[in-house]
């Protein structure tokens, strides 16, 4: 179990990249030690592409326990208060101040 909640959202023109967003992140979980944040877009676990919720979902469902996830996120500073149920709002932040982040996750279920 990773310990997030995530959402797919469709971004306006392209403006962020593909992947799960994250919109919820559990105190104590292998996301949180990882250095996940509410607000970061999951686009790669371990080489694997993520375009959206169900991808991850099912890549974290094929991993072994105990194993270590290298997982690369996009984030934006302020997305987390962007995010609403089904909308991101991106007149709240700079998109052109995001930036890519490689984090290790262990996976333990």
């Amino acid at each position: 179990m990773l310990g997030v909640t995530v959402g797919t959202f469709k971004s306006a023109d392209g403006v962020l990249p593909r992947g799960a967003v994250v919109t919820k992140v559990n105190d104590g979980s292998n996301a949180q030690r990882g250095g996940i944040q509410t607000g970061d877009i999951i686009v790669e676990i371990n080489g694997t592409v993520i375009a959206g919720a169900s991808e991850l979902g099912s890549c974290i469902q094929s991993c072994e326990e105990n194993v270590e996830l290298r997982v690369r996120v996009y984030r934006v500073p302020g997305m987390d208060q962007a995010i609403t149920d089904d909308y991101i709002d991106l007149s709240k932040v700079d998109v052109d101040q995001g930036e890519y982040l490689d984090l290790t996750v262990v996976l333990r279920k």
